[in-house]
C-alpha cells in the first residue's frame, strides 16, 4: 500500500545518482520504513570512514554523505513522490 497524503498516493523513492557514465539506481518502496531501512543499508556500505561515525538518523546521514561528496561522485535522495494519473 502506498502512503496517502493530501489526496495523493505516494511511493517512497531512494535514488542514488552518479555521473552520466555510471548512471543511477532508483528504488521504489510502499512505505517510509522500508525506504529508510534500504537507505541505511546502502549508507553502511558506502560510508567513507566506516559506518561507526555515521549518524543513527538516516536523513542526517544522507545529508552528511551528500556534503562529503564534494566532487559529485554520488548523491542520495530519499523522499516520498506523488503518484499522479492523467
Amino acid at each position: 500500500m502506498t502512503t496517502a497524503v493530501d489526496d495523493h498516493h505516494r511511493v517512497w523513492v531512494l535514488l542514488v545518482e552518479r555521473d552520466i557514465r555510471d548512471g543511477a539506481n532508483l528504488h521504489l518502496f510502499h512505505d517510509e520504513t522500508s525506504a529508510t531501512k534500504a537507505a541505511h543499508r546502502y549508507l553502511r556500505k558506502a560510508w567513507v570512514n566506516g559506518h561507526k561515525d555515521m549518524p543513527a538518523n538516516v536523513y542526517e546521514a544522507i545529508e552528511q554523505y551528500n556534503q562529503g561528496q564534494a566532487y559529485g561522485e554520488e548523491h542520495i535522495l530519499l523522499s516520498p513522490w506523488a503518484i499522479e494519473s492523467h
